[in-house]
């Protein structure tokens, strides 16, 4: 039985992909620095692992220290290293978001080119970009299957019901659901209905047929069709820079932490490229 197999067996609760990730993560370490952590001096496994990215080495520094610790073996000198890490990395990202908010496109840009297409009659992208823009989502949320009945379709994909006066919205797969479970969400504005009725009805979004987007393809082909090639990240981050800009967004972050499926705490770390408010949306019909 191997070192992390072994310290894995005391930790209950942790998910199978977690437990996968420490075993993919140890035999990296391992590999560096040519030895099992149990047997390696702290010194040996800072040297060997000081060419590693920051965020990557504070990965490795966390496996490392649970492994010692299981094994009632010194770890003073990684939790040290460790917390200059963690330093490093938060001074990286505030650096970053100080640079990103200087050059994030500005979001009425981006509520203007998802009207365009709608004028445009390009549907499909309307209606990825409206979820995008209005609700702050990642990738795997608007890979929706549009129908007409709950019924027909499975409760572990993402899907829109679509009805008379209104479109339901479950997302059941997505990144973070295991903490927040399956989120709905409400849509009444006539753009979207309208450009839901204009495309076919109990077929996947994307294609637009019964064939489902391999996952693989899924942030590519999203960033083609979000303004200027942007990712749903920095869709975002476009979203809180905004945001914080109006005088009656103080107080409720809490909207955004729920439809993205985000701790407010994460959101303020790695998105808010301003300052640290808290935002209401108390309205999701957004036409003009």
């Amino acid at each position: 039985m191997s070192e992390v197999t072994e310290m894995l067996k005391d930790k209950a609760g942790l998910s199978d992909t977690t437990k996968k990730n420490y075993v993919n993560q140890h035999k990296t370490i391992v590999r560096i620095i040519g030895e099992n952590i149990k047997e390696s001096s702290e010194e040996n496994i800072l040297e060997k692992l000081k060419d590693t990215k920051p965020n990557v080495m504070k990965l490795y520094l966390n496996l490392c220290i649970l492994v010692r610790r299981h094994f009632k073996l010194g770890v003073d000198k990684l939790e040290e290293k460790r917390d200059e890490l963690k330093k490093e990395i938060d001074e990286y990202y505030e650096d970053k978001k100080a640079n990103t908010d200087l050059i994030l496109p500005d979001y009425k840009e981006v509520v203007a080119y998802t009207n365009k297409l709608y004028k445009d009659k390009e549907y499909v992208k309307f209606i990825i970009n409206y979820l995008m823009i209005n609700y702050g989502v990642r990738n795997k949320d608007v890979d929706v299957f549009i129908t007409d009945s709950a019924k027909k379709v499975s409760d572990t994909i993402n899907y829109i019901v679509l009805g008379k006066n209104q479109a339901t919205w479950v997302i059941n797969d997505y990144k973070t659901i295991k903490n927040y479970g399956a989120k709905k969400i409400i849509i009444k504005a006539k753009k979207f209905l309208d450009a839901l009725n204009k495309i076919p009805i109990n077929a996947w979004l994307l294609n637009n047929g019964t064939e489902h987007i391999q996952e693989t393809g899924l942030a590519t082909t999203l960033k083609r069709i979000l303004f200027n090639n942007l990712t749903e990240g920095t869709y975002f981050k476009i979203i809180m820079k905004h945001i914080n800009t109006q005088s009656n967004s103080i107080n409720l972050l809490q909207y955004y932490s729920q439809t993205r499926g985000t701790d407010y705490q994460s959101l303020v770390k790695y998105y808010n490229t301003d300052q640290n408010k808290i935002i209401v949306k108390d309205d999701d019909d957004e036409d003009d």
